[in-house]
């Protein structure tokens, strides 16, 4: 058997044991008559919902401590936006031409932060054809806070 496998079956026997030890004290909170050597199928169900919520939250907030690492690479470019570049607005060559981080010097890139900061309201969708440093642009996004002259 792999290591992995032997691994998953570990992890279910110390969950099913876990189970079983619930179930023992599942009784003694309902006030039931069980001895500590008995359990019966209630009270096995019980202590299974219990360990499935237990592990449920468990995973929640494992995941809510874990940083998006979109949203950082997001919050960088914002930064950028706000520190280094000194016009109103931007549009996708912007930032994977003339922003300094690495990461988002391709245009699907730089077009999913473009995306996120204007759901986040960082950045606000001009129309069509408007001028952006002297071009009309197809795309382009007015900075929060900025105005175009």
């Amino acid at each position: 058997a792999s290591a992995m496998a032997l691994g998953c079956k570990s992890a279910i026997e110390k969950r099913t044991s876990d189970i079983i030890q619930n179930a023992r004290h599942v009784p003694w909170w309902e006030k039931s008559r069980l001895s500590a050597t008995e359990i019966d199928a209630p009270a096995m169900a019980n202590a299974a919902n219990l360990i499935q919520h237990y592990l449920s939250e468990s995973l929640r907030l494992r995941d809510l401590a874990t940083t998006n690492p979109h949203l950082i690479l997001c919050q960088r470019v914002l930064d950028w936006l706000q520190d280094r570049w000194t016009e109103p607005a931007i549009y996708p060559a912007v930032i994977y031409n003339d922003c300094t981080i690495r990461e988002v010097r391709d245009r699907k890139t730089a077009l999913r932060v473009i995306a996120t900061l204007e759901e986040h309201n960082w950045l606000h969708r001009l129309d069509k054809h408007e001028l952006v440093q002297g071009k009309a642009r197809k795309e382009a996004w007015l900075i929060h806070g900025r105005t175009l002259s």
